[in-house]
Protein backbone atom coordinates (compact mmCIF):
# COMPACT_ATOMS: atom_id res chain seq x y z
CA UNK A 1 0.00 0.00 0.00
CA UNK A 2 1.27 3.40 -1.06
CA UNK A 3 0.99 6.24 1.69
CA UNK A 4 2.28 9.79 1.78
CA UNK A 5 1.91 12.64 4.33
CA UNK A 6 3.61 16.04 5.27
CA UNK A 7 5.86 16.93 8.17
CA UNK A 8 5.95 20.69 9.45
CA UNK A 9 9.01 22.22 10.76
CA UNK A 10 9.26 25.72 12.23
CA UNK A 11 13.34 27.32 12.30
CA UNK A 12 13.85 28.37 15.62
CA UNK A 13 17.53 29.03 15.50
CA UNK A 14 19.82 29.22 12.56
CA UNK A 15 22.82 29.40 14.61
CA UNK A 16 25.56 30.22 11.98
CA UNK A 17 24.63 29.20 9.15
CA UNK A 18 23.96 32.79 7.03
CA UNK A 19 24.17 31.05 3.47
CA UNK A 20 21.24 28.91 4.24
CA UNK A 21 18.60 31.43 3.16
CA UNK A 22 16.43 29.98 5.81
CA UNK A 23 15.47 32.73 8.60
CA UNK A 24 13.90 32.34 12.35
CA UNK A 25 10.03 31.57 12.06
CA UNK A 26 10.19 30.01 8.70
CA UNK A 27 8.03 27.42 8.47
CA UNK A 28 9.07 24.57 5.97
CA UNK A 29 6.72 22.00 4.91
CA UNK A 30 8.53 18.22 3.28
CA UNK A 31 6.04 15.70 1.66
CA UNK A 32 7.26 12.32 1.92
CA UNK A 33 5.57 8.67 0.01
CA UNK A 34 6.46 5.03 0.27
CA UNK A 35 5.23 1.87 0.64
CA UNK A 36 3.85 0.34 3.84
CA UNK A 37 6.17 -2.75 4.35
CA UNK A 38 4.78 -3.32 8.48
CA UNK A 39 1.73 -2.39 10.44
CA UNK A 40 1.62 -2.42 13.94
CA UNK A 41 0.62 -1.07 17.62
CA UNK A 42 2.98 0.88 19.84
CA UNK A 43 3.73 -0.03 23.51
CA UNK A 44 1.23 3.50 24.26
CA UNK A 45 -1.54 2.38 21.31
CA UNK A 46 -0.21 4.41 18.83
CA UNK A 47 -1.33 2.78 14.92
CA UNK A 48 2.12 3.21 12.93
CA UNK A 49 3.36 1.97 9.56
CA UNK A 50 6.87 1.15 8.74
CA UNK A 51 7.31 2.65 5.50
CA UNK A 52 10.05 2.26 2.75
CA UNK A 53 10.41 5.83 1.57
CA UNK A 54 10.57 5.80 -2.03
CA UNK A 55 14.01 8.25 -1.97
CA UNK A 56 15.39 5.21 0.44
CA UNK A 57 15.37 4.42 3.75
CA UNK A 58 12.86 3.12 6.31
CA UNK A 59 11.01 5.42 8.81
CA UNK A 60 7.59 4.93 11.59
CA UNK A 61 4.62 7.24 10.50
CA UNK A 62 1.64 7.62 12.85
CA UNK A 63 -1.18 6.22 10.65
CA UNK A 64 -3.55 9.48 11.00
CA UNK A 65 -0.60 11.19 9.58
CA UNK A 66 -1.18 9.28 5.89
CA UNK A 67 -2.93 9.45 2.90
Amino acid sequence: MKVQWKETYLIQDIGEDIGSGLRTGQVIENTYTGDVIHKYTSFWGVPKFVVLLDKGGIVTVKMNLCK
